[in-house]
This record gives structure tokens, C-alpha cells and sequence, in this order.
């Protein structure tokens, strides 16, 4: 009989360009010594086969560790050598179907023990398989009279228990922005686990796609008053915020809702739930934006997505460029995230080696900042 190891727990994991990487919020100080412990988990049955690597990574260095296979229960144990750099991180990963996977990064002896690493079956996407669209917020401020810079922020959920995977070059899930836009920057949010692309026009996600919620946004600028927002599929949530002060605006396709504040600044409100696939208009004018609206059960948007609003919000950057306000462990994980990318796009030949060695040379920078 299979089993799980007692003291584990489910850790999610984030979407790397075909990696699905879970970080630990901190590790402790001492010095590396010891052996790391652990399990490899696929969904809910402990793994029978499969190398598990320990990486390490610093400013001066990136590679492997070391390497054992997996033993009885997913069980695992690795030794953990002496760091003789501060400012050195570990983590342990494992690849399964085609996906590689991570466990918690760690600076220091691990804090959980046994150290999980979450894996899941995989699941090809498509339209027998699509994920779901759970919520959309954009967020609109005027430029201009005749000029908008909007965010959004889209929350995509795979509930399948199984990471869906693309064919190769088709995007596992897309979806348009509106005509006419510039300036466009797609990413993953702060609290999301997948980074999505951009393909002739559309934001697109062709890596895999973890089990749960899935963050990402995409911002770009419309140099014009009227601008129409395409819903090609069924949306949980939707909502439209229009920063103050702002001229009178028309939503079409949604409704009055209450003004909010996010992150000190007010919001003029437009939303629905459960939104059919259609065309929002945004447009100069008073009317009420209740004409014409889509199908909706109640003008509720989930506290979370206000919470999503304010990271975002938050976080906003003059429109072409500036640091976003992130602390130096926050930056280190995300240039561990971005290294592991790059090692894997070089392994599969996805980019050239002297690419490869000048952006990876960079994130070794910041890791040692």
C-alpha cells in the first residue's frame, strides 16, 4: 500500500517555461551541512521511479549538486554540502512526463522536513480539456483625452488535478487583447504561477499548466477614447476599474457597481459575474452602462480580486519602465526562477548558448546583489 510521509503537506508550484517551481518563504541562516529529506508526491500517490537533483545557485555559480533515485514512498535523501557563499540557494527537483519540477528553495537547512516536491500527472490541453477563465480585472487610467494605459489581470484556473500540457508550438490557453494596442507587457503576477507570452496579439500561455489558480497581466496602452474588449470565452468575474479623476465614461457589456480604492487611489466601477462570451465598449458618455449587458448573477467581485487589484496597483511602474517595489529575497527567487527557465530553454535548444550565457550571466548578478 502507498502512502504519503507523515508531516507533508501540498505545496503549489509555479510555471517556469515548462518547470513548475514552489518557493519556501525563508531558510535558515546556518550553514549548509547536513541532508535534505524528502518526497516526491504525483497528485496524491507517492512517486515509484525518477531521479530527484539537488541544484545550487549563486552569483558566481549554477548547476547541479547531486542525485538519487527515488526509493520506497517517493521517499528521498541527498546530502547537503557546505555553502561557502552567504548568499547561496538550493533546491531540489525532478522531472515527471516531460515537466520539470521544484520543491521550496532554501538558503540554509530546511525548515520543512520532509521536503516535498509536488508533481502531477499530465494532461493534454485542448478544447476537451480547457482551462477556466475564473476572473478578469482591468484596470484603466487616462492618459489623455483621447488615451488609456490599462492592466489586467486575469486569474486561469486548471481543475483537472493534472498539469495540462500543449502540442508543441500551440498554446495551451490564448486569448485576444484589444485591436490597436502598443506598448504591450505581458507577465506573471505577484501572486500567480504561470508566465504567459505574446503572440500576435493575444496573450498566450504555452507551457504547462499547474493544477489551482494561475495569476498573470498583461498591460499596454490604446490611443484612443473608444475601445472595445473582446470576451472570447466564459468569464467567472469580470470587472472594469477606471481610476479617478476621469472624464464621464459608458461601459457597455457591464454595470454600475460601487467605486473602490486600491492602494489609496478611487476607481469607478463596471462588473458582472458569470459573463457570457461577447464585447465590452468603453466609450466617452454618461448613459448607463447597463444597457445592453451581459447575463450575471450578482455584481459581487471576490475580495480576492481586490487584493489582486492593490499587489497590482501597487506595484505600478512610470508606463515604460521602473523598479517595481520588490525586496532583494523576492528579486534572488525570481533570478533562481529565471535561471532554471534558461537552463532548460538551452537543454531543449530553444536559445542560442552565447544567449543563453549573457542572460544567465546577468541573473548571477543579481542573485549576488
Amino acid at each position: 500500500m502507498r502512502r504519503r510521509l507523515p508531516g507533508t503537506h501540498a505545496v503549489g508550484g509555479l510555471v517556469a517555461a515548462g518547470m513548475l517551481f514552489a518557493f519556501a518563504t525563508g531558510g535558515a541562516e546556518a550553514q549548509l551541512r547536513g541532508a535534505l529529506r524528502g518526497q516526491v508526491m504525483i497528485g496524491d500517490v507517492p512517486a515509484d521511479t525518477g531521479t530527484v537533483v539537488l541544484h545550487r545557485v549563486s552569483a558566481a555559480f549554477s548547476g547541479s549538486a547531486d542525485s538519487v533515485r527515488v526509493g520506497r514512498d517517493g521517499a528521498f535523501e541527498l546530502p547537503i554540502p557546505a555553502s561557502p557563499e552567504p548568499g547561496e540557494l538550493f533546491f531540489a527537483a525532478i522531472h515527471h512526463q516531460g515537466v520539470l519540477y521544484f520543491g521550496p528553495t532554501f538558503s540554509g537547512a530546511p525548515e520543512i522536513q520532509p521536503y516535498l516536491i509536488q508533481a502531477y500527472p499530465a494532461l493534454r490541453s485542448g478544447p476537451a480539456n480547457p482551462a477556466e477563465l475564473r476572473a478578469r480585472s482591468i484596470f484603466a487610467t487616462r492618459t489623455d483625452s483621447t488615451g488609456w494605459e490599462i492592466a489586467e489581470l486575469f486569474e486561469l484556473h486548471n481543475g483537472y488535478g493534472a498539469t495540462l500540457v500543449s502540442e508543441s508550438g500551440v498554446a495551451a490557453w490564448s486569448h485576444a487583447l484589444p485591436a490597436d494596442v502598443a506598448d504591450v507587457d505581458v507577465g506573471a503576477s505577484g501572486m500567480g504561477t504561470v508566465v504567459p507570452t505574446l503572440e500576435a496579439g493575444r496573450i498566450a500561455i504555452v507551457e504547462p499548466l499547474p493544477p489551482g489558480a494561475n495569476v498573470f497581466f498583461a498591460r499596454y496602452a490604446i490611443a484612443a477614447s473608444h475601445f472595445e474588449i473582446p470576451l472570447e470565452v466564459p468569464t467567472g468575474s469580470m470587472e472594469i476599474l477606471v481610476r479617478e479623476p476621469a472624464d464621464e465614461v459608458a461601459v457597455v457589456g457591464l454595470l454600475d457597481a460601487d467605486p473602490v480604492e486600491v492602494d489609496g487611489a478611487l476607481y469607478r466601477r463596471f462588473a458582472a459575474r458569470d459573463v457570457a462570451p461577447s464585447v465590452v465598449t468603453v466609450r466617452a458618455g454618461s448613459d448607463s452602462a447597463g444597457a445592453g449587458a451581459t447575463a450575471w448573477t450578482a455584481v459581487i467581485v471576490a475580495l480576492a480580486l481586490a487584493g489582486m487589484g492593490a499587489a497590482l496597483a501597487a506595484r505600478r511602474r512610470p508606463w515604460h519602465g521602473g523598479e517595481q517595489r520588490r525586496g532583494p529575497s523576492a528579486r534572488r527567487r525570481e533570478a533562481v526562477t529565471a535561471i532554471a527557465r534558461l537552463d532548460a530553454d538551452r537543454a531543449a535548444g530553444r536559445i542560442s548558448e552565447e544567449e543563453h550565457r549573457h542572460r544567465r550571466g546577468v541573473l548571477l548578478e543579481e542573485i549576488g546583489r
